[in-house]
């Protein structure tokens, strides 16, 4: 195996040893808040900051009140949103620092990235949110009024991997730039 194949296999093998934890650590989350008392588990509601582990919590929160949920109901969505996104933000962390150690990222075509991330970002802070008319490709996914807890949950847990998803496609491309600066600069030293 060559040096470039070694440092591949490292990285994916550190991955993995990430994800499945995690990965383990959200279906158990997912599963025992629901089983933890109402008022530990509500403290992901009533605290700002942990509300804020994910940034639709706080859109959702004042949407939530008019619904027919439960209190209890309520605090888990919350908690177990919260701590998904914690856990993929982790997650997106290794990721990229296992990144810095690759010197061939691809250039990417910076000017769909941009549009990407700001539709995705602005309908994610602005227009997404309950909403039972939607209809057509993308209804499937979006929040109804009428869904379950668990629902709302994977419908979340969704858009916490694209949001994640495009920070590390973000820092991605941020190191390919500084390695290839790094090189360009070693071969201006050198000639």
């Amino acid at each position: 195996m060559t040096e470039r194949d070694e440092a591949k296999a490292y990285r994916v093998k550190v991955i993995g040893l990430w994800f499945w934890p995690l990965a383990f650590f959200s279906g158990a989350t997912w599963i025992l808040m629901w089983r933890l008392p109402t008022a530990s588990v509500c403290h992901f509601r009533d605290m700002w900051f942990l509300r804020a582990l994910w940034f639709q919590n706080l859109t959702m929160f004042d949407q939530i009140k008019d619904l027919n949920y439960s209190t209890s109901q309520e605090c888990v969505l919350f908690a177990v949103r919260s701590m998904l996104s914690l856990y993929t933000a982790v997650l997106a962390g290794v990721v990229v620092i296992l990144a810095c150690t690759v010197t061939d990222v691809p250039k990417a075509d910076w000017s769909a990235m941009i549009a990407v991330s700001a539709l995705m970002l602005v309908f994610l802070v602005f227009w997404d949110g309950f909403d039972d008319q939607v209809h057509g490709y993308r209804g499937w996914l979006s929040y109804r009024t009428y869904d379950s807890i668990n629902t709302l949950i994977g419908k979340s847990l969704l858009r916490m991997v694209a949001a994640y998803g495009l920070v590390v496609a973000w820092a991605f491309q941020a190191i390919g730039v500084w390695h290839r600066n790094a090189a360009r600069s070693d071969r201006q030293r050198t000639s």
